[in-house]
């Protein structure tokens, strides 16, 4: 739809769930942490402040009970992990002496959702990887600090199953803590903080397109992902005055169409099909008019095919080998050549606009434009830029169009038209098919409205419609509502 449309352009998009970036980071600091950071756990370990034995920051990680060899005594552990290509850091610190053994061992554990533990953790693997402080003894005076690396081990490089990494404190003789800080380990977090820190649930993409199934409008097809609906849930009107530049008889039903537009786009949004559906709900024209769908700014180049017009062969038309007009500078179709000839009339004037003969059963065309459906990264339309332009073209006179006010003309309108009769249309002033008082020949809403019975002007039956054409839409901004101030239905046309 065009920006500046006087009607919003309501639409729902569904985008997927961005992992965070390749590393786990923790640093022991006091204040607002991420959400994601409660799932750390740690047992025997404390917080300490005091400035000598910080590693970074204010505040770093300690061990405060007396150091065993069990790995189970004294630990910390890290989120469900899914474990990358790089290695797991670290930065300690000792502090006190006397110990004959220092030691720092790496496992693994496993995710075990059959496990009646409610973190679901399983055994750890056999693996470990350990680190020895080569000497224990020496006191607090030595202060050194140690930056620790580990690979991760080749067989978990890169697992498509979460992990927890568990850094234990070993140790022998004397009461020396170890001091820890700036843990880094290669991976992605998989731990979702509202579900108990317990693993995020599988994605499944079984076309792998990067949208999980859940998320996927067509989880078989790569190519497709989205939909999009134009105006909506709902299907909108267009209205058509057809004796422009003339203001005519003004009731607006010359041709009233319904519309929506269902857009398909990829995983990158860029739109791979689109499907416009039409339905001719009524027509009280003597005219053979045909109506043209052109996408404003769009070369026709973009378009692979057009499949769904109908089209009888009129004189006029001409088209390329995608099923667009031919010598358009913007993309053009052909919906119908002849309107009249898609709905059938059942006697007196028009169809569908008189209560003296039966209504028809609207006749609905669907047209299905077909985009490049694998655009190269970053390449393609996105479903926003689509700028519809629909029109009519008035008893089978080609440049005769009428398009929606404010809307461009094509590149095949006559331009003799403009600025004869009613129409003050002024191409040096981007001022399209409006007269002097601002009245349009062409309405587009974004949703079902009843359309004037023939020979009403829509002014009987919408009371408020000219004030708010003539202040160019800045009053009465809902004059089409189903309000008893706003509407006649003794001139509406209802089914």
């Amino acid at each position: 739809m065009k920006k500046h449309s006087l009607f919003l352009f309501v639409a729902a998009l569904l985008f997927a769930v961005q992992v965070q970036a390749q590393e786990i980071f923790y640093r022991y600091e006091p204040g607002s942490l991420p959400a994601r950071s409660r799932c750390w756990s740690n047992k025997g370990m404390d917080v300490s402040t005091d400035t000598r034995y910080v590693i970074q920051g204010v505040q770093s990680a300690y061990t405060k009970n007396t150091l065993t060899i069990n790995p189970e005594d004294t630990w910390v552990k890290s989120p469900w992990t899914k474990l990358g290509s790089d290695s797991l850091t670290f930065k300690v610190r000792l502090q006190g002496g006397g110990a004959s053994l220092r030691q720092i061992q790496i496992r693994f554990i496993p995710y075990d959702s059959l496990s009646t533990n409610s973190t679901k953790e399983g055994t750890p693997l056999a693996q470990t990887l350990t680190y020895t402080f080569s000497n224990p003894i020496v006191g607090m005076s030595s202060t050194f600090l140690r930056r620790v690396s580990f690979p991760i081990p080749n067989t978990l490089k890169n697992n498509t199953k979460p992990f927890k990494v568990m850094i234990s404190f070993l140790g022998a003789g004397g009461t020396g803590s170890v001091y820890i800080d700036d843990i880094v380990i290669s991976g992605i977090h998989w731990s979702n903080p509202v579900d108990d820190c317990l693993p995020y649930k599988p994605v499944i993409d079984t076309d792998g397109d990067g949208i999980a199934d859940v998320d996927d409008a067509y989880p078989n097809d790569r190519y497709k992902a989205y939909n999009t609906f134009c105006p909506g849930p709902s299907w909108g009107t267009y209205m058509y005055e057809d004796l422009w530049p003339a203001k005519g008889d003004y009731d607006f039903n010359d041709l009233v169409l319904d519309f929506r537009y269902k857009i398909v786009t990829n995983s990158d949004n860029r739109v791979v099909f689109l499907h416009a559906y039409f339905t001719i709900r009524a027509v009280g024209a003597t005219y053979q008019n045909a109506l043209g769908l052109q996408f404003d700014k769009l070369n026709s180049n973009k378009i692979r095919s057009v499949k769904g017009a109908k089209n009888s062969n009129a004189k006029w038309t001409s088209f390329d080998a995608n099923g667009t007009e031919s010598g358009q500078e913007y993309a053009n179709i052909i919906v119908y050549d002849n309107i009249s000839k898609n709905i059938k009339n059942t006697g007196g004037f028009g169809v569908n606009v008189s209560k003296s003969f039966p209504s028809v059963v609207p006749d609905t065309t669907e047209i299905i434009i077909e985009f490049d459906p694998d655009p190269a990264p970053g390449r393609g339309i996105r479903w926003w830029e689509l700028d519809f332009n629909p029109y009519l073209i008035v008893n089978q006179e080609r440049g005769k169009e009428i398009h929606l006010p404010g809307y461009v003309p094509t590149t095949k309108a006559a331009t003799k038209y403009f600025g004869q009769g009613d129409d003050d249309t002024d191409l040096s002033k981007a001022k399209y098919y409006k007269s002097k008082d601002n009245l349009p020949w062409g309405l587009e809403l974004h949703e079902y409205i009843p359309h004037m019975q023939e020979y009403q002007e829509i002014t009987k039956g919408y009371l408020r419609f000219f004030q708010w054409a003539q202040s160019n839409g800045t009053i009465y901004k809902n004059w089409y509502k189903d309000w008893k101030v706003n509407r006649d239905y003794l001139f509406l046309y209802t089914f």
